[in-house]
């Protein structure tokens, strides 16, 4: 059976195991948190997604929030409401000194005694902080999370590889100090023939998923206990199901009719038609934004497609309000 180990080579599982420094991680299209689950350690981890917080405010919001989970699990905390458990009150006082301080940021409000680097420290000891789509960071923010790799704290970042020049070159926050692994793109003729399946079969699989070998891994991890790869499939599309909020506030995020485009991308409909009364120039920038966002890509010259053919397959088969 395919394993999702058999995405990378020993080396990268080696170097990744072995590690005293943060890593960095170029993932293909859609690859990122297959990566993360492939190559990051076992246990506690904190993930933040430059997508959703690509700012200094909304970055330290959700940072303080996934720490509060973790420190403070009996408490709940939301933009605009929270609830202190009497049980946690010491820990959280403990790690921000102001509990306060950290109460008013995690409910949305940022406090401004409370800088990146103090909500940084506060994530507690041996926990791996992990961030996705670090390109999309301002650089001050890199530094901070530089500076809370160096104290020795587990830390991980994913990019597309176009932006890993920039986060390494010698004036960026990572030069030096992360050690970097490149995840090639395509699958292998070996790494498909593994799912164990027939020739037939592993030509399905390789056109659903385009060859790529994030989602096909996937798909053969799911088919491995289903004789029925239609069955596999679904399992696929339904776990995305979760996804499709998250993905279409962050297209509407980067555009206004953002959403639109993502949804008519993932139908295989053309995007300039399906905003017809956004100019071609807007439509162009719009599109370059998702794709920098890890949400769509180009196969082909003048084509599109969703990075995560399964998100694509709940997004168009279960459609959900826009």
């Amino acid at each position: 059976m395919m394993d999702w180990t058999d995405l990378f080579s020993p080396e990268h599982v080696e170097r990744a195991a072995a590690r005293d420094r943060p890593l960095l991680l170029t993932c293909p299209p859609g690859a990122a948190d297959l990566a993360l689950l492939t190559l990051a350690r076992p246990g506690p981890a904190l993930t933040l997604d430059a997508r959703l917080s690509a700012s200094s405010d909304a970055l330290l919001v959700d940072l303080v929030r996934g720490t509060l989970t973790q420190i403070a699990p009996a408490s709940q905390f939301h933009t605009g409401v929270s609830t202190v458990h009497r049980d946690d009150a010491l820990a959280i006082a403990t790690a921000y000194g102001n509990p306060d301080v950290a109460i008013a940021s995690a409910m949305g409000a940022p406090h401004a005694d409370l800088t990146l680097d103090k909500a940084l420290s506060a994530v507690p000891d041996g926990t791996e902080l992990r961030i996705l789509h670090a390109d999309l960071l301002d650089p001050d923010i890199l530094w901070a999370i530089r500076g809370h790799a160096q104290d020795g704290r587990p830390t991980v970042l994913t990019s597309r590889p176009w932006a890993a020049p920039a986060l390494l070159k010698r004036d960026a926050a990572m030069f030096g100090t992360a050690q970097h692994l490149e995840l090639p793109a395509a699958i292998t003729p070996a790494q498909a023939r593994a799912a164990g399946r027939t020739d037939a079969e592993i030509d399905w699989m390789l056109a659903r998923t385009r060859a790529a070998r994030a989602p096909y891994a996937e798909l053969a991890r799911l088919a491995a206990s289903t004789a029925d790869l239609d069955t596999a499939w679904n399992a696929a599309r339904d776990r995305r199901a979760a996804s499709t909020g998250s993905a279409l506030t962050i297209a509407r995020q980067l555009a206004p009719w953002g959403a639109r485009l993502l949804l008519a991308i993932a139908a295989g409909a053309r995007p300039y038609p399906a905003v017809p009364n956004v100019t071609p120039p807007r439509v162009a920038g719009a599109l370059r934004a998702l794709q920098r966002a890890d949400l769509i890509y180009q196969p082909a010259a003048r084509q599109w497609a969703l990075a995560d053919p399964f998100l694509a397959a709940a997004l168009t088969e279960n459609p959900p309000p826009r």
